[in-house]
């Protein structure tokens, strides 16, 4: 009979020399070191499809004070889904700012297999999860490990895949797929994803069109590009969390992290209305965690029993207007094109209202530091454009319901 649960990761490791990254710095060896610091810290059971050469050194890691069951499954690259049509890829052109030591084709062969994995996992019925999860091997050389709820994690998963986003992608930004898989623009972080068990495998088909969409205009891009588009596709069929790759763990719950990239991405929302489909207003109801380790128990306030009434409530996080949000970082990739195009990948900076009832651009963000005021540069801000001092007499700006963490 399976093992019940509440979550359960997978994840999977492949020689570097096997995927083309032998000029990369980190090597099989230094992966296996991070993977055992995620080992160590994770109280849910973990499936592991790792390259037969390092099986072993996989299980060594394993065996050693495992808090929660693993199983480690050999499997060759050459198994992979795609990895027998590396020659057809072969002659699809790399995303324009990739890196060749990073992003070969090997490498993107793997990271497209990520659904597939998940949903081979879970047909080998060991484990009755309600929900599943993908993780990057090596996440821990990006990501912040420390603070990391993961009882809160599984409590509030939802049925619907659940993506780390850090700039939501509009329709309107996937009609020309082929000026869009020009580069990767930084809006997914795709080490860590969730969802039930019936949304993994709709993931998986609709991870098989969308390459074959990607060969249609004969460009080879990440598994990141890919979910982007997804989101674009079915804004329905996801929920969202705001990160960069260092908080993609630690804000899975709260926003903890990564503040200015949550702000900007709210900004960017509002700005090009994405409201609906960038910014999730409600945290999925949580449900009981099972997990039998005490040093993973959530303090989570919603289902702190000193809150009455606190579990079935749905919390909010409220975002300051988009003119009291400056920008003052672009997308992860600038175009060398000019026309619309071009300006729809950069954040322009919004003009904020002053008290005296002129505007002007908003500062970056050294001016901002550098004067004894807020963001506008009026000292009666404190740093905060949501707190208005009654001297300032300028009316406190109304908020709007934003993203959860």
């Amino acid at each position: 009979m399976p093992a019940a649960t509440d979550l359960t990761l997978v994840t999977g490791f492949w020689d570097p020399r096997t995927l083309g990254r032998e000029r990369h710095p980190r090597t099989a060896d230094e992966y296996l070191r991070l993977f055992a610091q995620l080992h160590a810290r994770v109280p849910w059971p973990i499936v592991v499809w790792v390259d037969p050469a390092w099986a072993d050194a996989v299980n060594a890691i394993v065996a050693s004070g495992a808090p929660a069951p693993r199983r480690v499954i050999p499997r060759a690259f050459e198994d992979l889904p795609h990895a027998k049509e590396r020659d057809a890829f072969a002659s699809l052109r790399v995303f324009d700012n990739h890196d060749p030591r990073k992003d070969t084709l090997g490498f993107s062969i793997a990271t497209w297999a990520k659904p597939e994995l998940v949903v081979d996992a879970i047909g080998l019925d060991e484990f009755a999860s309600p929900r599943w999860a993908w993780i990057d091997f090596g996440i821990a050389h990006v990501a912040d490990l420390g603070g990391v709820d993961w009882c809160a994690i599984a409590t509030l998963a939802p049925e619907r895949l659940r993506l780390c986003t850090m700039r939501a992608t509009a329709p309107a930004e996937i009609e020309d797929l082929a000026e869009f898989y020009r580069g990767n623009r930084g809006k997914i972080a795709g080490g860590f994803f969730t969802g039930g068990a019936e949304a993994m495998r709709g993931l998986r088909a609709w991870f098989r069109k969308e390459l074959e969409r990607m060969r249609a205009v004969g460009r080879l891009v990440s598994d990141e590009q890919i979910l982007a588009t997804l989101t674009a596709r079915a804004p329905e069929a996801f929920e969202r969390w705001y990160a960069d790759y260092a908080g993609i763990l630690v804000n899975y719950t709260a926003i903890r992290r990564d503040v200015t990239t949550v702000l900007d991405a709210l900004a960017d929302c509002r700005q090009r209305s994405l409201c609906a489909i960038g910014t999730d207003t409600r945290r999925p109801r949580p449900r009981a965690c099972s997990t039998t380790d005490s040093s993973a128990r959530t303090t989570w306030s919603d289902r702190s029993p000193k809150s009455s009434g606190a579990s079935s409530r749905r919390s909010t996080i409220t975002a300051p207007p988009a003119s009291a949000v400056p920008s003052t970082r672009g997308n992860r990739w600038s175009s060398r094109t000019s026309g619309s195009s071009a300006s729809s990948w950069r954040m322009r900076r919004p003009r904020i209202s002053h008290p005296g009832g002129t505007s002007r651009p908003a500062p970056s963000s050294a001016a901002t530091r550098s004067r004894p005021g807020g963001r506008c540069g009026c000292p009666c801000t404190r740093g905060d454009p949501r707190r208005r001092r009654s001297s300032c007499g300028s009316p406190r700006p109304s908020t709007a319901a934003g993203t959860r963490g």
